[in-house]
């Protein structure tokens, strides 16, 4: 238990972002993909511990994705998966290299390309617009 004056343990900062609930921006959204396209729950994918290797193969998607088409930086999607930046590193060569098999390549692609529509409509001028300008008009009625 921490105490007002503790530092947090090294457990204890692994923990943190689980408390708020899903991993948000670019990398939940890369997280939220390869879970759909690999039938996991996206839970499994953001663990910070060990899983069976079709989940680790997803969540190595899911760096790929977050990496190649979010643009996201090595530390970003570390600090998201609560992984050290070198297995990021790792998760990224090991998907270039299995690209070589067709079938693969075939399967990420079509993620590349699902991701990529997520991002741009992500990007769109929709998002962007700023209500802060506006007024609302009072009402006597309330």
């Amino acid at each position: 238990m921490m105490t007002m004056h503790s530092v947090p343990s090294a457990y204890q900062r692994a923990q943190a972002p689980m408390a708020t609930g899903r991993v948000s921006g670019p990398c939940g959204m890369a997280i939220a993909i390869a879970a759909a396209f690999c039938n996991h729950q996206e839970s499994e994918i953001a663990a910070p511990t060990r899983s069976a290797a079709s989940v680790c193969d997803a969540r190595h998607i899911a760096m790929y994705l977050a990496h190649v088409v979010f643009q996201c930086p090595a530390r970003q999607i570390a600090d998201a998966f609560r992984r050290d930046r070198t297995s990021i590193g790792y998760a990224l060569r090991r998907v270039e290299d299995r690209r070589d098999d067709p079938a693969f390549d075939t399967f990420l692609a079509r993620m590349e390309r699902f991701a990529e529509s997520c991002r741009d409509m992500m990007a769109s001028p929709w998002e962007a617009v700023s209500y802060t300008h506006l007024t609302l008009p009072t009402s006597d009625l309330v």
